[in-house]
């Protein structure tokens, strides 16, 4: 059985080597500032401002989730309570239901307004969000750059 919930200091190891999975599927679209990088340690200690979300089956991570609360988020130009940072889930769970899982989850912890930023190349990520967010309140898009940017209301 799936399990959406907080993410701990324990699930870091796992949570890297997911990361490290989404850092090399955002290589395949085309984007310059993809760079690797470790999993800051900030995610797992400062709890008022960032809030990582795991979904696991057992002991396995299946997937997560990475939201800036509203100071990260201005830091970043976006004036919003939450702004998703990274969503991924494994490949082979792809279509299943857990990514949209995992964000209504999140929104129903985290009222207000939220961003995300999307790589218009990365075409399977475009469909998600295009789909999930449809009909979502206060939903607006624009492109910007290599991005599209959605707004919209938990």
């Amino acid at each position: 059985m799936t399990i959406i919930r907080y993410a701990t200091l324990q699930d870091r190891p796992k949570m890297e080597s997911m990361h490290q999975a989404y850092l090399e599927a955002l290589t395949h679209h085309d984007h310059p500032s993809v760079e690797a990088h470790e999993l800051d340690d900030k995610w797992f200690t400062d709890r008022d401002r960032l809030f990582p979300y795991v979904a696991t089956d057992g002991d396995e991570l299946r997937g997560y989730m990475l939201v800036y609360g509203p100071a990260y988020s201005r830091a970043v130009g976006f004036e919003v309570d939450s702004y998703v940072h990274e969503l991924f889930v494994s490949e082979d769970l792809r279509g299943t239901g857990l990514t949209q899982s995992l964000l209504e989850h999140a929104l129903q912890e985290r009222s207000g307004t939220w961003v995300t930023e999307v790589l218009e190349t990365n075409e399977p990520a475009s469909r998600f969000w295009a789909k999930t967010l449809a009909g979502r309140p206060g939903l607006r898009d624009e492109v910007r750059g290599a991005f599209r940017v959605y707004w919209f209301e938990s």
